[in-house]
């Protein structure tokens, strides 16, 4: 499926023509006619704030208003888009801290954060790059328009990563630009840098400015009980449905730390650090209630990368968090 006539005009011009290049460069799926709210969508939006959009957000959401979804914050949507004071909300803070809010005059503004007053288009390349940025570090893999290219790495280090500015706004947390080129995307402090690539070779130049994986370097292992019943997860919980660390912890011993677990609706997971991963991945396996042997995904990446690779069961190609 190709993009619309609405679609494909907006494109062609220079404000928008980033939106292409980005879902092709970082996601799996491209841009396609069904992304794109149709005239009725608009009305009813429009109804939904009591007055016309403000032009850059009808371009918007005749773009993507049908493939927008949240990863760290909100991108609004034209089922779901409001008013907040003398403006519309573009995209909100996950815990409603701030609001990105276009203007009549198109021009979005975020009280009382350092967002430079900025055109819906830019405002919107900023915000799409950064939750991309936080699928891809956090491992999710998911963007706010949909499913990350296979192609991309993402991780997290604790070097200062040496790239130009960008030229769209950054998150009005960090009130700074991210930072990268056509294929990197990193942000970060003293704290610590997040970072995205598209390609082999931009993962190959990040890794040769900061080492990703190391030899002997810390791995994490996931071990991961998916799609369980109601007493397959009793199995691996205690009261209140709380994840049992220790049946994990005393089988790694000192080869590993357990670092987290969780429990989520029909799965169970434990988070393990080790600089001895196949001992550990062992040690662990061994550790497997019978009944739920069938269940476990097993997988291990280098600290510094996001991405998992299964080492059990054999045959399956993939691990991603749940997102």
């Amino acid at each position: 499926m190709t993009v619309s006539a609405a679609q494909r005009e907006l494109l062609d011009t220079d404000r928008w023509a980033w939106l292409r290049d980005v879902v092709d460069r970082w996601y799996a799926e491209p841009l396609t006619a069904a992304d794109g709210s149709p005239p009725a969508d608009l009305e009813a939006a429009a109804a939904r704030v009591g007055g016309a959009l403000p032009v850059g957000l009808a371009e918007w959401f005749t773009l993507v208003g049908r493939r927008l979804r949240a990863v760290q914050d909100c991108p609004a949507t034209p089922g779901a888009v409001r008013r907040d004071g003398a403006g519309v909300v573009v995209w909100t803070e996950n815990q409603d801290v701030w609001s990105l809010v276009v203007r009549a005059d198109g021009v979005c503004v975020v009280e009382d954060f350092p967002f430079p007053p900025t055109p819906v288009a830019t405002a919107v390349h900023g915000m799409v790059l950064g939750d991309t940025l936080v699928g891809a570090w956090a491992g999710s893999m998911t963007g706010p328009l949909g499913r990350l290219a296979d192609s991309v790495r993402g991780g997290r280090v604790e070097e200062a990563l040496d790239y130009p500015e960008l030229a769209v706004p950054g998150n009005p947390f960090r009130g700074v630009p991210p930072r990268g080129d056509v294929d990197t995307v990193v942000r970060g402090n003293e704290a610590g840098w997040e970072w995205m690539t598209a390609s082999r070779a931009a993962f190959e130049r990040l890794d040769g400015l900061v080492p990703l994986d190391p030899p002997g370097g810390a791995r994490e292992v996931v071990v991961a009980f998916e799609d369980l019943t109601a007493a397959e997860r009793a199995v691996l919980t205690r009261e209140h449905g709380v994840p049992d660390v220790d049946r994990f912890a005393v089988a790694a011993g000192t080869r590993a730390q357990l670092r987290m677990a969780a429990a989520e609706a029909g799965g169970v997971r434990f988070h393990l650090v080790t600089e001895r991963a196949e001992e550990t991945v062992a040690a662990v396996l061994g550790a497997v209630p019978e009944g739920v042997a069938d269940k476990v995904v097993v997988a291990v990446r280098p600290e510094r990368i996001s991405r998992f690779r299964v080492v059990h069961p054999v045959g399956r190609d993939e691990y991603v968090l749940p997102g």
